[in-house]
């Protein structure tokens, strides 16, 4: 989950929650009654390098268990509508915590929500929604590391509104003359413009 390392709820031990294990996944499917797999449509877009190659490699492990995903590829604001109105089966999606506390999770998997770009899935997570807001009345540094614990796990295991895959680092750059700018650490990276007002050439 997106959760700052060197935070009170950072846990090292669900940075590696998944595992590749193909047969598994095949034990799962049977499971679930379609032993030959299904066929699906991922939806991305060809507008951004970032989503078209993760949509192709999400269709490449995919094949390998025997689901066939069609890759949708339209543009950014067609991507946008799509998922807003849930016209899709899957979806790529990348976007950052508006927070480092925790309770910004929310913002990607609390699916009892109204709908946005980063959390249309249609899916309910009734725990995950309920633990968020004991979260945001709690007080407590030590039950909200345990409150948010619970919210992690089940956002992995149990209601799984979505799998995490990669983290990117956001790259910047300027000119050597630039002074009073900074970049704002962890997920909060995404919004170092807002400190171009205190950056000046000089």
């Amino acid at each position: 989950m997106p959760i700052q390392p060197g935070t009170p709820f950072f846990d090292e031990k669900l940075t590696s929650h998944y595992s590749y294990d193909p047969d598994r996944a095949k034990a799962l499917l049977a499971a679930a009654g379609v032993p030959n797999g299904f066929s699906c449509k991922l939806l991305s877009t060809a507008q951004y390098g970032m989503y078209k190659s993760t949509a192709e490699v999400v269709q490449q492990h995919l094949a390998e268990i025997g689901i066939q995903a069609e890759l949708s590829l339209p543009d950014w604001p067609t991507r946008i509508n799509l998922a807003n109105r849930g016209q899709y089966e899957f979806a790529i999606i990348g976007n950052t915590m508006e927070g480092t506390d925790p309770d910004a999770l929310g913002y990607l998997i609390d699916g009892e929500l109204s709908v946005a770009p980063a959390r249309s899935y249609g899916i309910s997570t009734p725990q995950i929604h309920a633990l968020l807001a004991q979260g945001r009345a709690e007080f407590d540094p030590e039950k909200r590391k345990e409150i948010y614990a619970r919210v992690q796990t089940l956002a992995l295991e149990e209601e799984a509104p979505m799998v995490p895959l990669a983290w990117r680092s956001q790259a910047y750059a300027m000119a050597k003359g630039v002074q009073g700018f900074h970049n704002l650490p962890g997920s909060l990276t995404f919004f170092s413009g807002i400190t171009l007002e205190e950056a000046f050439i000089g």
